[in-house]
């Protein structure tokens, strides 16, 4: 069989051909023995539409494909012969009749002996191409680790064709194909995005699926620490689970500021404060009441360590990265005393706790749930597959 493309030179390459000619759609003319033409031929063409950019900053996958269309070429000699018999196969090239009429001619005393005829007729048959089920979201694949693909779940064959598989190779990344599984894998040290789609095969026809994001993330960011300077922490958690009810995420006692997003498709989204709860001490509080009950607390620490400097008559002291003589620590009081006083009154004005669970609620937690460090819970459903980025904020430490 020959196969050679028109056209584009970047869409004959999708297909792995360079282009034989410039116009994709010249007038094709066969003679015998042109391109390994015999007596009998097919000749099939297909129309192929292909405009991919991989750039990060815009990533763009627009590819078509007509279905293959089937003209039946035949050349043929004066005459047929053959002579004596046909013990193992005889192919008569070119006869595709619904009926024909044996002429035998019998020269001088030649005796003609048929015993038997057989023959066979070898028939045409459609191939449907493979489908493409549904688009690829998002791959989340954790940092020297791999991440694996089901494609009957994207894929699949009406005829029940054997389907072979291939893909664009982004940097960095190889994906293997077994037994109709993918697996993602990157280079040791590896992380970022990247973009890639996959092809199926049934060696005749082909299906393209849509462009889509490798994730591959960093995992736990260790942050800068500094004296007298609250740390930020950030944390990526992959579901990569079913169910995810069982998954949670335990907080450090000082923890405050939580900020909590969702990498869904290529898409960054803050959870709403709303859907974010705190388990502590057995209650249940809203992420707002949380958060300013770490505020009184943190301020009744400063408030502690400056009455405690003004009663044993301290020449300085440090607070907020600000060093106080003793004559400006009664100033720096009142100004925490309004402070305090401002959070209480918030605090006063919130539902109060409640010690039950109710509505959707997942828990997000890397251990089990513990009963002295606050354990963080998020009313919202969770997708397999699914990367979630948790910030908060620790004590400066003294």
């Amino acid at each position: 069989m020959t196969t050679f493309c028109n056209g584009n030179n970047d869409c004959c390459a999708f297909v792995g051909l360079l282009p034989t000619k410039a116009n994709w759609s010249e007038v094709y003319y066969s003679t015998f023995g042109k391109e390994g033409a015999g007596y009998d031929n097919i000749v099939s063409a297909q129309v192929l539409y292909y405009d991919v950019n991989l750039s990060v900053d815009n990533p763009k996958s627009e590819i078509y494909y007509s279905s293959w269309s089937n003209k039946t070429v035949k050349f043929y000699d004066e005459e047929t012969e053959f002579f004596d018999e046909c013990i193992e196969t005889c192919s008569l090239s070119g006869l595709n009749k619904s009926s024909y009429t044996l002429v035998f001619e019998i020269e001088d005393d030649a005796v003609l002996r048929i015993d038997r005829i057989k023959y066979s007729m070898l028939a045409d048959v459609s191939n449907n191409p493979p489908l493409l089920l549904r688009n690829f979201s998002a791959i989340n694949v954790q940092k020297n680790r791999n991440a694996t693909i089901n494609l009957s779940q994207y894929f699949s064959d009406t005829d029940g064709d054997i389907l072979s598989y291939g893909y664009y190779k982004p940097d960095n990344i190889t994906i293997l194909f077994e037994n109709g599984i993918a697996t993602i894998v990157p280079d040791k040290g590896v992380s970022g995005e990247r973009f890639t789609y996959i092809i199926a095969n049934d060696s005749e026809n082909i299906a393209v699926s849509n462009l889509f994001m490798l994730n591959i993330s960093e995992g736990k960011f260790k942050p800068k620490v500094e004296i007298g300077k609250s740390v930020r922490w950030r944390q990526k958690i992959l579901i990569d689970v079913k169910n995810a009810s069982s998954v949670n995420f335990t907080l450090p006692e000082t923890a405050s500021n939580i900020t909590i997003s969702i990498l869904n498709e290529t898409m960054q989204t803050k959870l709403p404060d709303a859907k974010i709860k705190v388990v502590e001490d057995g209650k249940i509080k809203d992420k707002n009441t949380f958060e300013l009950e770490k505020k009184l607390e943190n301020l009744n620490k400063k408030i502690s360590i400056l009455e405690e400097a003004r009663q044993k008559d301290a020449s300085r002291v440090a607070v907020d990265e600000e060093e106080l003589d003793f004559s400006g620590i009664n100033s720096k009081l009142n100004e925490l005393y309004a402070k305090r006083a401002g959070l209480e009154q918030q605090l006063g004005q919130l539902a109060p706790s409640s010690s039950l669970i109710t509505g959707n609620v997942v828990a997000i937690t890397e251990t089990t749930i513990n009963d002295t460090l606050p354990t963080l819970f998020i009313n919202e459903s969770l997708a397999q597959n699914i990367e979630i980025s948790i910030e908060y904020e620790t004590e400066a430490p003294i």
